[in-house]
């Protein structure tokens, strides 16, 4: 190869990757007033503050979650340990898993950069708070079959409420974890729920680096990871 092809090979591959992140970072580029849809969509399922993850119901009635490594960074699967140990052998009954739910959106509601591409407020009551919300979780989740019948119990909306709130918890690295003070749902085809965290409790900076979300409820549990040197909006942190 000559020194001009190289130099010319050179400058291509620096063109694509300078297309490739300013892809990924038009919320940064560009007014809000500006993006178009497919970014929007890019911006509340794959980016900084959101993640998609497919989940699964095993037998035993464990639904468990892993992000698409394709579309984003920062999930891992919960099977694994953290530090990338592997974890302890299973029973094979329970290793097997069942048919796919489909998959939940995990996003950082509060996050000013969210809150452009919906257009939309938070209810008063969120105020002071970081945000979680999770779209997709089927009542099915949250509940184990009867082990007599096989038949698993009807929750209510409150009883879906309640296992779910108590069961999310938000943490940082060299932080203790903190439980959700308040959630509500909505929507009736594709349900989301939102979670709020007292930001007193966690105090978030740049300084952090991982900050982890997480769900323990019924038959469902998943956890994820966002990189908050990630969550910058217009120069400032965005949670």
């Amino acid at each position: 190869m000559t020194r001009r092809n190289w130099l010319g090979s050179m400058a291509s591959i620096g063109m694509v990757g300078g297309e490739l992140r300013a892809a990924t970072d038009f919320w940064n580029r560009k007014p809000a007033s500006e993006w178009t849809s497919a970014e929007i969509v890019q911006l509340l399922g794959a980016s900084p503050w959101a993640r998609t993850l497919n989940i699964a119901v095993a037998v035993g009635g464990i639904a468990e979650g892993a992000a698409n490594p394709a579309q984003q960074s920062g999930a891992r699967d919960p099977s694994t340990a953290p530090g990338g140990a592997i974890p302890p052998p299973i029973d094979d009954r329970k290793r097997k898993s069942g048919p796919a739910r489909g998959s939940v959106i995990v996003r950082w509601e509060s996050a000013p950069p969210v809150r452009d591409a919906l257009r939309t407020r938070l209810p008063l009551e969120f105020e002071d708070r970081y945000v979680i919300s999770v779209e997709g979780i089927d009542v099915s989740m949250l509940t184990r079959p009867n082990s007599r019948d096989g038949i698993a119990p009807e929750l209510t909306l409150e009883e879906q409420a309640l296992r779910l709130k108590e069961g999310a918890r938000l943490g940082a690295r060299g932080k203790d974890s903190v439980s959700a003070g308040m959630i509500d749902s909505i929507g009736r085809i594709r349900k989301t729920w939102r979670f709020g965290f007292a930001r007193e409790f966690l105090p978030l900076t740049a300084a952090d680096r991982d900050v982890t979300f997480s769900i323990k409820a019924g038959g469902i549990r998943f956890q994820v990871d966002f990189k908050i040197q990630t969550m910058i909006y217009k120069g400032a942190l965005a949670l």
